[in-house]
């Protein structure tokens, strides 16, 4: 078989490398315009978004249908938010399917949901048990996704089980160390999270990562912006630890979620994501951390700030 002939046929046999998506988190309750625009703008550099749709604490909130319409016709994940000592069992399942079907009726694409919960080590199996209830409680068609804490790799058969339970999960690695009293992002302690996470199986994961201005609480998960600290992530780190991942995917790796939705203006925009993906210039929109200019103006009143929180 002529040289040309076997290239064409070894093309057309291997298969390509998955698509991988970016979306980013909204966990406000309430949507300022701004951030409204910000949504509807993230379509530049975004597949979709991950939003707070319930959390369940001593009663059960839901975010109301006005905000719907800013996500017609864009792809959301309904996120549930279960504080310690609430219930995860086959009832959440049924208020994730309403919220699935109310956003569906007002236009949004749902093809699955999140549960994020800090489920204690000890608890992992039982947790899982209870998954499966809420994944049984979905529509068919409808995806059940979870977060996984870093912490859990030490019990690496719970997490398998927690895996098996649900259809993916998404491994946070936010705030990974405490550095002068400020929570702090080391890519390389994350990407090693990330390779041992892929190791425990190969039903699909994510991995969730911060962005400049994102505040964690003390046990290091997301947090509202007015609670919390803010972690130091400069867009190097970032781009040290996706061009690791890139090089070398770990088996399962199937995309990033972002800490929060590009702004208009401050260090974390449209174009500071193009440029940690690759996709923009490498200094668009973020602080110069050397000098402490800013590439993109500040909005009146603002400052870089860039020594105290690198920019992505």
């Amino acid at each position: 078989m002529p040289p040309l002939v076997l290239w064409l046929v070894a093309c057309a046999t291997t298969p390509l490398a998955p698509a991988r998506t970016h979306d980013a988190y909204v966990l406000e309750r309430a949507w300022s315009e701004d951030l409204r625009e910000a949504v509807a703008a993230g379509d530049e550099v975004l597949d979709g978004f991950r939003v707070q749709a319930v959390a369940v604490d001593h009663a059960t909130w839901t975010l109301p249908d006005d905000v719907l319409p800013t996500l017609a016709g864009r792809r959301a994940t309904p996120v549930a938010r279960i504080e310690a000592g609430a219930r995860v069992d086959a009832s959440l399942g049924r208020v994730l399917g309403s919220v699935v079907n109310r956003w569906r009726a007002l236009g949004v694409k749902v093809d699955a949901v999140e549960v994020d919960h800090d489920c204690p080590i000890a608890s992992l199996a039982s947790y899982a048990d209870a998954l499966a209830e809420v994944r049984e409680a979905l529509p068919r068609d409808v995806a059940l996704w979870v977060t996984v804490l870093p912490g859990w790799l030490d019990a690496p058969q719970a997490v398998k089980r927690v895996r098996t339970a649900v259809d993916g999960t998404v491994l946070h690695v936010h705030a990974v160390e405490a550095s002068l009293g400020s929570p702090h992002f080391d890519p390389d302690a994350a990407e090693q999270w990330v390779r041992r996470y892929a190791a425990l199986g190969s039903r699909p994961f994510r991995v969730a990562l911060p962005v400049r201005g994102v505040h964690v609480d003390a046990d290091g998960r997301l947090a509202a912006s007015d609670q919390g600290m803010p972690v130091a992530a400069a867009p190097d780190d970032e781009r040290t630890l996706l061009g690791a991942l890139r090089q070398a995917p770990p088996r399962g790796w199937v995309g990033t979620d972002w800490a929060a939705v590009p702004a208009k203006r401050g260090g974390w925009t449209v174009q500071a994501l193009a440029s940690v993906l690759g996709t923009g210039p490498a200094n668009d929109g973020v602080a110069d951390a050397a000098s402490g200019r800013c590439s993109v103006a500040p909005a009146e009143g603002e400052g870089c700030e860039a020594a105290e929180a690198p920019a992505p």
